[in-house]
This record gives structure tokens, C-alpha cells and sequence, in this order.
């Protein structure tokens, strides 16, 4: 991205580091506020930036528009500079991480920082008759932000938003005119309910559940098997492709 020449020098000033965040702000003309922050390059130099589109105009060259009410477009984020990605970052803590991503050459929009558990059962897990027991997904394949806790079996929200969950498990030899349920948990909430009854013999049986809502902060999720055969029976690992978990915030 260019600088305009009304904030040339007050930038040269601020890399310099001759003058404050504060005053290279205002001198610039920019109200910002907030917590976002704008990569101009591979340097920082909005930390804590929110651009507000009622207070803004062309500020940067052309990449950065505003065009008010009775304009084509309200507010337009734009980087000029040919297969040059649009970045978005925050402070984590005193780490710098990047929250969004547009890439310049495609133009994809990518969620670093976004929840996304993978995980699977890598080794067989009892489950007694008549009691409903949390299958614990031991062996993780991705937990962007550490929520699945993969000791118990616990997934616990770090954000509002809705969240998607993708669950398979795989009965080993089923018992006949006997019921197998997979069940999903939203806290202490039986949110989704999977049912099959065997009514033969099966070598193994599978079953699947999917379920899409809205989690707070703290909220949890887990994965329950049942069974009524009378006896204890195994639900089968092996592989990812057996008995899996997927869950991802996708709003």
C-alpha cells in the first residue's frame, strides 16, 4: 500500500520512531479506536485500528475508499499492489497473529485463528450396556485454539458463534433386536439424537451425526454412545475413517 503525502511525513516520523502512535494519529487525520490492526507491507502500522466508514475518505492512494451514503460503495479495503495479501492482525497476548487473510492472487479469504478440531479414536473403546458413556476422541489431528480436550472427550467454545459438529462411530458386531444411539451434548443438553435397532446380526454398524447452533464463550460439546444389548460391546478404532470428530466455528 502507498502513503498519501498528508501522512507521508508523520509515517516517516512514526518508523523513525520520533514520534508516538498517538500523535502520528493525529496528525494523519485518522480516527481510529479499537482493536484491529492494518499490515501496510510486512509493517504494522495501525496497531490497535479500527477504520470507521463514516469518518473515513480516500486515505491511502486508492486502497482505502469511502464513498458515503449516496456513494457506489459505503467502504472498500483495497490493496493495489499486484498478488499482495490484505491482512488483518491482532495482539494475542504481545503475539502478533493474523486473524484474516485475503490472498492477492486468488482473492480467498482465509481464518487462521478460526475453531477447527479434527480428531479420531485410535484405539477401541468399551461402552457398557445401558449406560450412556462420552466417546473420547484421543488422538487429534488439528485444534487451532486447544478447545477439544482430548482426555475427556470436551470440546469448550473460546467464542460466541455458531459452530458445526460432524461426528461417525462404527459399532463392532452388533446383537440383534438391540438399539445404538449416538448422541451429541450441547453442555448438559441433548441437542441430537442418532437411533438404529439391529434387527440381525451385523458384523459392525455404523452411524453418524451431524449438528449446526449457536455456542457462548465456555459453552461445551461432547459425543455420547449408548447401547441396550446387555452386554458391553466395542466401538471400533481404526484410522481416521472409523470413528471420527469434526467440529469448526463457521460464524
Amino acid at each position: 500500500m502507498k502513503i498519501i503525502n498528508n501522512v507521508k511525513e508523520p509515517y516517516k516520523d512514526f518508523m523513525n520512531k520520533n514520534i508516538s502512535r498517538k500523535e502520528f494519529i493525529k496528525k494523519s487525520a485518522i480516527i481510529t479506536s479499537g482493536i484491529l490492526a492494518l499490515s501496510l507491507g510486512s509493517k504494522n502500522v495501525f496497531a490497535d485500528l479500527i477504520l470507521k466508514s463514516n469518518t473515513i475518505s480516500t486515505l491511502i492512494n486508492s486502497d482505502i475508499l469511502h464513498k458515503g451514503d449516496a456513494g457506489v460503495r459505503d467502504f472498500t479495503l483495497q490493496n493495489q499492489d499486484q498478488d499482495k495479501d490484505i491482512l488483518i492482525d491482532i495482539n494475542d497476548g504481545g503475539t502478533t497473529r493474523t486473524a484474516i487473510q485475503v490472498h492477492g492472487d486468488s482473492g480467498i479469504v482465509s481464518m487462521p485463528r478460526q475453531s477447527c478440531v479434527g480428531a479420531y479414536l485410535s484405539s477401541n473403546s468399551s461402552i457398557s450396556s445401558g449406560t450412556g458413556t462420552t466417546i473420547v476422541f484421543n488422538t487429534e489431528v488439528e485444534d487451532t485454539l486447544g478447545e477439544y480436550n482430548n482426555s475427556n472427550g470436551i470440546f469448550t467454545a473460546t467464542e460466541d458463534g455458531v459452530y458445526q459438529i460432524n461426528t461417525n462411530i462404527v459399532w463392532q458386531a452388533s446383537v440383534a433386536n438391540k438399539n445404538y444411539f449416538l448422541i451429541i451434548y450441547h453442555g448438559g443438553t441433548e441437542v441430537l439424537r442418532t437411533i438404529t435397532y439391529a434387527n440381525t446380526t451385523f458384523g459392525a454398524l455404523s452411524q453418524t451425526a451431524s449438528w449446526c447452533g449457536r455456542l457462548e464463550s465456555g459453552d461445551s460439546l461432547k459425543v455420547v454412545g449408548y447401547q441396550d444389548s446387555g452386554s458391553n460391546r466395542l466401538i471400533i478404532a481404526s484410522g481416521r475413517g472409523y470413528t471420527f470428530l469434526s467440529i469448526a466455528k463457521i460464524s
